[in-house]
C-alpha cells in the first residue's frame, strides 16, 4: 500500500527517517524526490493522488511557496490529500520541542504568521480537517505513527487488531469510514465479531433484516451508512423496548456487546439523519457557534457530526464516556491559578475527572498532554469538552479563544450549548423528535447538566 509521507525537508529529517524506518516493509513509502518534467509542486501533488494513505509532520517552518501559488508546497500537499480522499494522519511537533534554529522565526525563510496559521488550521476542528497528534521526538513520533495506523480500518499491514487478532479487511468494493463514528462502528464490529456472531438476538434482530445473506462485519457497517435512517432508528427504539428500559445496563457481558454494537449503529444513523442540514450549517456558522439544538443528547449528536469527533458510551448513561462538562470558567478573586477565560491545567484536568478543582494540583503540560493522550488510547476517540454558551462564553470571541486553547495546548475538541432562549429552526424539530423518541429508552439521564461534581 503507497502511503505519502509530507514536511518540510531540512528541520524534520530524523523524523522523516523514524518515519520511514518504523513503516519499513509494510508500506511504499512515496517521497517526491523523482526527476519529473513538471514543476516541483505539481509532481508532489500529483504524487500524493496515487497513494492510500497521507501522513504529514509539521514543525515551526512553512516550507517553499512556488512563484503563483499563495501557499507552501506542505500546505498544498496537504489539500491535495483531502481532495483525494486520502486517509489523512498529521503529526504536530509541540513548540517547546523545537530548537529555535529549525523555525522561520530564526532563519527568516517565511514570515513566522504562515506557519502559525497553517499549525491553527489543523488544530482548528473544522469537521474537513482530521484530528492532529502532538509529539515531542522522532521515538515519540514512531510510536504514534504505528498507533493511528493500527487503528485505520482495514489495513492489516499496519498491525494486529484492537483484539490482537489480525484485523478483517473490508471487502475491495465497501468504501471505508468517512467519519468518527463511523471508525468507532467499524472498530467495533472488528473487535468483538467474534462474539456478535454467536448472538441471535444480533444476527436475528429487525435491525438487521436490510441484509440478505449471514451477516458480517461489511455487511453491518455497509447497512449502517446506507440502510433508510428512519428504519434503522425505529428498529433500534424497537430492539430496546422489548427489553425494557434498563436492558442494557443490566445486561450480561455478551449481552452488553450485543446491545453497545446496536447503539453504535444507531449512532452512524443519527449523524446520517444530522448530516445534510449541518454541512449547510457548517457553510454559514464557524465551529465556535453553540449547537442548534436545545435539547442534551441531541445536541451532543449535532456537535459529533458538525465539528467530526466520536462518541463512546457506557451502558445507559446519556452523557458520552469522552465528552465532559465544563463549569463555565469565570475569574475569582483570591484563588490561585485562576486564569479566567483561559482554563488552568488544574481546571481542566478536573474537568475531565468530573471533580471539583484542587487549584493545588499543579500538572505540567507535558504530563497533563500525556493523561489526555493515555485516557484517549482507552476510549478509542478524542476527548471533548462541552460548555453553555452563556455568561463570558455568550461571547463568540471568548469561545473561538477558549476553543482554539483546548485544541491547540491538549488536542482537546469542544463545543458550546445553546442557551434555554435558544430559536430552533424547524427543520430540526423534527430531527430532535426522531432521536429523543429512538435514545430516550436507551440512555438515561445521571446527572443534572453542566455541573462538576462537588459544586
Amino acid at each position: 500500500m503507497r502511503l505519502y509521507l509530507s514536511s518540510t525537508l531540512s528541520d524534520l529529517e530524523e523524523e522523516r527517517r523514524a518515519v520511514k524506518e518504523v513503516l519499513s516493509g509494510q508500506y511504499t513509502v512515496v517521497e517526491s524526490y523523482e526527476a519529473d518534467p513538471r514543476p516541483l509542486w505539481q509532481s508532489c501533488v500529483a504524487d500524493v493522488a496515487t497513494c492510500a494513505i497521507y501522513i504529514g509532520i509539521v514543525g515551526l517552518r512553512y516550507g517553499f511557496v512556488p512563484p503563483g501559488q499563495g501557499r507552501s508546497i506542505t500546505e498544498l500537499e496537504f489539500d491535495a490529500a483531502l481532495a483525494a480522499g486520502l486517509s489523512c494522519f498529521v503529526f504536530v511537533r509541540e513548540v517547546d520541542a523545537i530548537p529555535a534554529s529549525r523555525t522561520d522565526l530564526y532563519t527568516n525563510e517565511n514570515d513566522p504568521a504562515l506557519i502559525k496559521a497553517f499549525r491553527a488550521r489543523l488544530s482548528s476542528g473544522a469537521s474537513a480537517i482530521p484530528r492532529a497528534a502532538l509529539f515531542s521526538s522522532a521515538d515519540d513520533l514512531k510510536v504514534k505513527v504505528l498507533r493511528a495506523l493500527q487503528r485505520q480500518p482495514g489495513q492489516g499491514a499496519a498491525g494486529p487488531g484492537v483484539d490482537g487478532s489480525s484485523p478483517q479487511a473490508p471487502q475491495s468494493d465497501a468504501a471505508p469510514p468517512a467519519t468518527e463514528l463511523q471508525k468507532l462502528l467499524w472498530n467495533y464490529l472488528q473487535q468483538n465479531w467474534p462474539t456478535l456472531r454467536t448472538q441471535q438476538s444480533f444476527t436475528r434482530a429487525r435491525l438487521l433484516a436490510g441484509i440478505a445473506a449471514s451477516p458480517s462485519p461489511e455487511a453491518v457497517f455497509d447497512l449502517a451508512r446506507t440502510a433508510p435512517v428512519e428504519r434503522l432508528l425505529v428498529a433500534t427504539r424497537r430492539f430496546f423496548l422489548d427489553r425494557g428500559l434498563r436492558a442494557w445496563a443490566n445486561s450480561s457481558p455478551a449481552d452488553g456487546i450485543v446491545c453497545s454494537a446496536i447503539v453504535r449503529i444507531a449512532l452512524v444513523a443519527a449523524e446520517r439523519h444530522f448530516e445534510a442540514p449541518c454541512k449547510a450549517e457548517a457553510q454559514a456558522r464557524s465551529d465556535h457557534d453553540p449547537m442548534l439544538s436545545r435539547d442534551r443528547l441531541v445536541a451532543t449528536i449535532e456537535a459529533a457530526t458538525r465539528l467530526g469527533f466520536g462518541l463512546c458510551f457506557s451502558p445507559g448513561r446519556d452523557e458520552p464516556d469522552n465528552v465532559f462538562p465544563l463549569v463555565h470558567p469565570v475569574p475569582e478573586p483570591g484563588v490561585r491559578d485562576e486564569e479566567g477565560l483561559a482554563l488552568s491545567r488544574s481546571e481542566l484536568w478536573a474537568t475531565i475527572q468530573r471533580r471539583s478543582v484542587d487549584v493545588d494540583r499543579k500538572l505540567s503540560p507535558g504530563y497533563l498532554r500525556e493523561l489526555i493522550r493515555e485516557l484517549e488510547e482507552d476510549l478509542g476517540t478524542a476527548l471533548v469538552v462541552s460548555s453553555n454558551a452563556t455568561g463570558r462564553l455568550a461571547s463568540g470571541e471568548r469561545r473561538a479563544e477558549l476553543q482554539a486553547y483546548l485544541r491547540g495546548d491538549f488536542g482537546v475538541r469542544s463545543f458550546f450549548r445553546q442557551p434555554p432562549n435558544g430559536a430552533l429552526p424547524d427543520w430540526l424539530k423534527t430531527i430532535e423528535s426522531d432521536l429523543r423518541e429512538t435514545f430516550e429508552p436507551i440512555l438515561q439521564p445521571q446527572s443534572p447538566p453542566d455541573r462538576a461534581p462537588g459544586t
